[in-house]
């Protein structure tokens, strides 16, 4: 997954996370901002978690944690 999506999704995340608190819940501006914030960094590193997993799951070779099908 490239960069510029993981970015992108956090960046939707974080704004539906803001708007979603200060419109719906009534936070205050510096409140709502600052949990967009940390919603939107969650975001990003957990697909780049996912994907690094996903990668060495995948991966047969030597490197690989899963016993060779061999």
């Amino acid at each position: 997954m490239p960069t510029w999506l993981k970015a992108t999704l956090a960046a939707l995340a974080a704004a539906g996370t803001f708007s979603g608190l200060f419109f719906g819940r009534h936070f205050f501006v510096s409140h709502a901002a600052l949990v967009a914030i940390a919603v939107g960094a969650l975001v990003f590193t957990t697909l780049g978690t996912t994907e690094r997993l996903s990668g060495i799951y995948r991966r047969k070779g030597p490197r690989s944690i899963r016993k060779r099908d061999d």
